[in-house]
């Protein structure tokens, strides 16, 4: 009887002490909690300050958080609250929350260094690149990332599970960048960012002031840009819908431009279709009031060198070369008195009446591998020779094609030919080739070259 009753007062004495023990150990749980987060931060060579505002069996909250140099910290951040869940790996974070979020990055040799972070960070892995399960808000988060084209500064808030559910705001600016011998300025990106089954999406405006590279110069560009691309990022597809004031190309230039580009690839090979349009253009070879584009491009990488090529159709309203079919006119005009004076002066007649205003379709084809290049044109104008006294008796044509050698950081060099032919039905044709220098012409029966 005595040993019973001593046994129970053991068992109650344990269970107060166990009690009280648990008591301690929740009211100090802040104080424990901080010596553990010093002990990783310690463990970690990482110089960090925080406050642990809460430690509970689901949440922990941190205040004024500061990792890094305290001059010049890596990573700040108002405050940041876990979520944690027992699971069969251990303790998991299953929710992240933060507000006023800093952070400071660097890119270089094609690696993102956070600094004093990149300790905190799970080691390299070989394994393939996952969105984590987690749960994330953000607000009022911003980085700085300097990279060696220029620093970019960035925005984002939303909410939302990162594998699939996540929506919220992003914003990039570059206000300076640089590569080699091209510069840009004023580069803003902002728009809707969204997750939704593994595939991160964006949508948004993307604005540029100013671009210059190699002979290329583009100005107050505006693009409607809508992309989604692959968990790992190594693959897109997408949109953008195009709105320049004005560019600048080798020996061209171009007014207001608008069209449509769609895309779908990866970093090795991208291809998709375009439709653009440009209220002038004008050449060393022509001129005309409006362009328009339509055809197919495709871009990427072969072993490490870019290339790039394009085709399809292009369509002149109010086109003429450069100084006018008259100045060609004016030349035919020398045959008078020769047994060609008729067939001159009506050929004459038609290209002068071409100057008054008249469409021109043909096809274009762009080729760029390895450090060199080639654009060829060739269009027929309609209602060319129209004033010639046989209905539908001939038609006019021109071609061009140019070539080109260089990359980046080198200047583009160029050289070409073009020339403008005209045929009538009797299957007699006249040449006149449009060089820096005056026309020259000759002729001979059955090809008569003038």
């Amino acid at each position: 009887m005595g040993i019973g009753v001593t046994a129970k007062r053991a068992g109650l004495a344990l269970a107060v002490l166990l009690l009280v023990l648990i008591a301690y150990v929740w009211i100090e749980r802040i104080g424990i909690a901080t010596r553990i987060a010093d002990a990783q931060f310690d463990a970690a060579k990482v110089d960090a300050r925080y406050t642990l505002t809460q430690v509970g069996p689901k949440t922990q909250r941190i205040e004024n958080l500061s990792i890094g140099d305290p001059a010049n910290p890596d990573l700040t951040a108002k405050w940041v609250e876990v979520d944690l869940a027992a699971g069969f790996g251990g303790v998991q974070p299953r929710a992240i929350r933060a507000s006023g979020v800093r952070l400071r990055g660097r890119l270089a040799n094609g690696k993102l260094s956070l600094g004093a972070v990149d300790r905190l960070l799970p080691a390299p892995s070989d394994e393939p690149f996952a969105l984590p399960d987690l749960d994330v808000s953000l607000t009022d988060a911003r980085a700085r990332i300097d990279t060696p084209y220029g620093t970019a500064g960035m925005a984002v808030a939303g909410k939302g599970q990162l594998t699939s559910g996540f929506a919220g705001f992003a914003a990039v600016a570059m206000p300076q960048f640089a590569s080699g011998d091209c510069r840009g300025a004023s580069l803003i990106a902002k728009g809707r960012i969204a997750i939704a089954a593994r595939q991160p999406s964006f949508e948004g405006p993307v604005s540029l002031g100013q671009f210059k590279c190699n002979g290329i110069a583009l100005d107050q560009g505006k693009v409607a840009l809508k992309i989604r691309t692959g968990e790992r990022f190594d693959q897109w597809d997408g949109s953008a819908v195009l709105d320049i004031v004005a560019a600048a190309l080798p020996q061209a230039g171009l007014g207001k431009i608008a069209g449509t580009i769609d895309f779908n690839g990866s970093p090795a090979r991208t291809r998709g279709s375009a439709r653009i349009g440009a209220v002038s253009l004008r050449t060393p070879q022509l001129s005309a009031r409006d362009v328009e584009l339509d055809g197919s491009w495709e871009a990427g990488t072969d072993t490490s060198a870019l290339f790039a090529s394009s085709a399809g159709t292009i369509a002149l309203a109010n086109a003429a070369p450069r100084g006018g079919f008259a100045a060609l006119s004016g030349q035919l005009r020398t045959l008078a008195g020769t047994p060609l004076g008729p067939i001159g002066d009506q050929i004459g007649q038609a290209l002068a009446g071409l100057d008054r205003g008249n469409t021109a379709r043909g096809r274009f084809q762009l080729d760029h591998r390895k450090g060199s290049g080639r654009v060829a044109a060739s269009l027929r104008w309609a209602d060319s020779l129209a004033h010639l006294q046989e209905p539908r008796s001939g038609q006019l044509a021109t071609r061009s094609v140019r070539h080109w050698q260089g990359s980046t950081g080198a200047a583009l060099r160029a050289a070409g030919s073009s020339s403008i032919i005209a045929m009538n039905r009797a299957a007699s044709s006249c040449q006149a080739s449009m060089p820096a220098a005056p026309v020259a012409h000759s002729c001979s029966s059955g090809e008569k070259r003038l």
